[in-house]
């Protein structure tokens, strides 16, 4: 099983949005405002890597399969704060990806 560490930073010019930068590499996988760390873990499997490699963002956030990050989805409004909701898959992957 692999691994790929992220570094989660702001996006440049973006304010509010954060970027999923390969560490090593500072490949941006994926930018949103609210979950990069999910986004990126859903490029992975977009990619074609093993559901079980595993996605960490070091000091931040637990490590996790790809498989299973990948099915999470987090909206964030004034009215409603933040919320999470867990998809299924193939829904997840079917949503529209983050424009970088």
């Amino acid at each position: 099983m692999s691994t790929v560490r992220v570094d989660l930073v702001p996006a440049p010019g973006c304010p509010g949005k954060f970027d999923a930068v390969v560490r090593g590499t500072g490949e941006v996988l994926a930018r949103s405002k609210a979950a990069p760390f999910v986004a990126a873990a859903r490029e992975l499997v977009r990619r074609g890597l093993p559901l079980d490699t595993t996605i960490e963002a070091p000091g931040r956030i637990l490590p996790m399969p790809i498989g299973e990050a990948a099915r999470w989805f987090y909206y964030e409004s004034e009215r409603d704060g933040l919320r999470k909701e867990r998809l299924p898959l193939e829904e997840a992957l079917a949503r529209r990806p983050p424009r970088l």
